[in-house]
């Protein structure tokens, strides 16, 4: 028994994707897709980019918007 539950844990743990998150109040597994998983990366750089303008407040980016 002990080993057949290894091997599940295993093979479970092989089948991970990185955009897996374990949802524990239904005890299943989301997984998210590769279009979000791509949003998040580009979301990494554009934050990481310093030559991206940032803005502190809604009215910072309204007035920029506005030039």
């Amino acid at each position: 028994m002990i080993k057949q539950n290894d091997e599940k844990k295993k093979e479970f743990e092989r089948s991970i994707h990185p955009g897996d998150r374990f949802d524990s109040s239904n005890r299943s597994l989301n997984r998210t897709n590769e279009e979000t998983l791509s949003a998040i990366k580009e979301g990494r750089r554009i934050a990481a980019d310093e030559d991206v303008p940032a803005y502190r407040t809604v009215d910072e980016l309204k007035a920029d918007l506005e030039k």
